[in-house]
């Protein structure tokens, strides 16, 4: 129905408020708002999103708070690395030391890695990816002595 100024009302569904407060059923707020100090929220309640006095999006990172390295002599066998894990580990780095220009090793989910079925790591060579402390890695080498240096971040 039309105001007086013949003006028809228009009202999105979307009813989220700026201020802190319950969650609102339907939200599309998008912006930031200025506080000098943050606003402290309980569980269920909603907030727009925050900047400084300058207009920027205040963004808290929260970094992993703890890692561990460790190196594994890598051979014709198949090794556990990381038998005892990082608890909580979310990322892990492989670094491959070789004696010669022409080993390689070789990691693998289980046990049953081999020269044919592994992913290879020549000399120098890195690799990190994410991965759990529930998941285990194995590596093999195309002769004994082979490094492998391993990093894991996690703890949260």
């Amino acid at each position: 129905m039309a105001d007086i100024n013949s003006q028809l009302p228009v009202r999105d569904i979307a009813d989220g408020s700026v201020t802190p407060g319950t969650a609102a059923t339907e939200s599309l707020l998008t912006g930031a708002v200025y506080n000098s100090t943050a606003p402290s929220l309980t569980p269920g309640q909603q907030a727009a999103l925050q900047s400084d006095a300058n207009g920027n999006l205040r963004i808290d990172l929260v970094g992993l708070p703890n890692f561990q390295t460790s190196q594994y002599t890598v051979g014709t066998l198949a090794v556990q690395i990381t038998s005892t894990p990082l608890a909580l580990r979310s990322c892990i780095s492989l670094k491959a030391l070789i004696n010669t220009t022409t080993d390689i090793i070789y990691i693998g989910n289980s046990s049953s890695v081999t020269t044919s079925t592994g992913y290879p790591l020549f000399n120098e060579d890195s690799i990190s990816f994410d991965i759990t402390s529930s998941t285990t890695i194995w590596a093999i080498a195309t002769s004994a002595g082979q490094t492998l240096c391993v990093m894991e971040v996690g703890g949260l």
